[in-house]
């Protein structure tokens, strides 16, 4: 599903579709740290890029559950619901979402949990290989560190080829809040921080 074309750009492919990402896109698709990071401006794709990334390891790992989390419900259900339904239906992929459950099940493939940041106390009682946090710094510092801890703890999941459980992080810039402690001031370890301007996403 993954071939790479260049130095710059990826070429994203399920039977005849086909994605090209920009340049940061591609270092967050192919990032192999266990904590990553993207700080993205308004309209640089970063939701997209993560939408597209959780296809891809739908399909890399079928037998493997994931997470999309955002600080709301309401976040979820006007940008990644539209945003997985679009890729999916252009895939051909059979799915459905569950509103009331919150889940994405997706024919033949695991299911993606769509949870929400804004109580971290609640985020129990589910397991996944890795987890997507968006919006991660629309959240208040001790909130989002605490989400952070918890989310960790649920990506349980064994990847049948030994793949490390990764925790991505997405978020437009909020000044000095949970990312930039997290992925700059004192990082995790193995932690990789990426920056994504509105100008690097030519549509």
């Amino acid at each position: 599903m993954l071939k790479k074309t260049n130095a710059t750009k990826v070429r994203v492919t399920y039977e005849e579709v086909e994605y090209i990402l920009t340049k940061p896109q591609v270092e967050y698709f192919e990032a192999e740290e266990e904590y990553v990071a993207v700080v993205a401006g308004m309209g640089s794709g970063k939701t997209q890029t993560t939408a597209l990334k959780i296809v891809e390891r739908v399909f890399e790992y079928p037998t493997i559950d994931f997470a999309y989390l955002a600080p709301t419900f309401a976040l979820i259900r006007d940008i990644f619901y539209p945003k997985i339904s679009e890729l999916l239906e252009s895939l051909d992929i059979e799915y459905k979402i569950n509103k009331a459950e919150h889940i994405v099940y997706v024919e033949g493939h695991g299911k993606i949990y769509c949870k929400t940041m804004d109580n971290p106390e609640l985020i129990v009682g589910w397991e996944v290989g890795d987890a997507f946090m968006d919006e991660f710094d629309v959240l208040a510092t001790d909130k989002a560190r605490l989400a952070m801890n918890k989310v960790t703890g649920r990506c349980r999941q064994k990847f049948p080829d030994g793949k490390i459980n990764q925790k991505y992080v997405s978020t437009t810039p909020e000044g000095f809040k949970a990312t930039y402690e997290l992925f700059q001031k004192k990082p995790l370890t193995n932690s990789r921080l990426i920056q994504m301007s509105t100008r690097s996403n030519e549509h």
